[in-house]
């Protein structure tokens, strides 16, 4: 999905909750929702693209509910 990859650089990035993605033997801090959108497949990375560009500010990743699932499925980390 290069072009993933190519519009994440135009993409806000936003501060809410970092999570960490191992791969390889470098692990990685990303917020929560470039790791959500970087979950898309390409159809719906398509989606995406188009409910953010037609609804502008009507559109909230962050209400959605896929993404509200996605912050469920992360492990929960307890800091001591």
């Amino acid at each position: 999905m290069n072009s993933l990859q190519t519009n994440q650089s135009s993409l806000k990035k936003k501060n809410i909750r970092k999570i960490i993605i191992s791969s390889d033997s470098t692990p990685t801090t990303i917020d929560t929702e470039t790791a959500y959108i970087q979950s898309f497949s390409e159809k719906e990375y398509k989606a995406y693209l188009i409910a953010k560009t037609h609804l502008l500010t009507s559109f909230s990743l962050k209400k959605s509910n896929g993404y509200l699932n996605f912050i469920k499925s992360l492990p929960t980390i307890h800091e001591s």
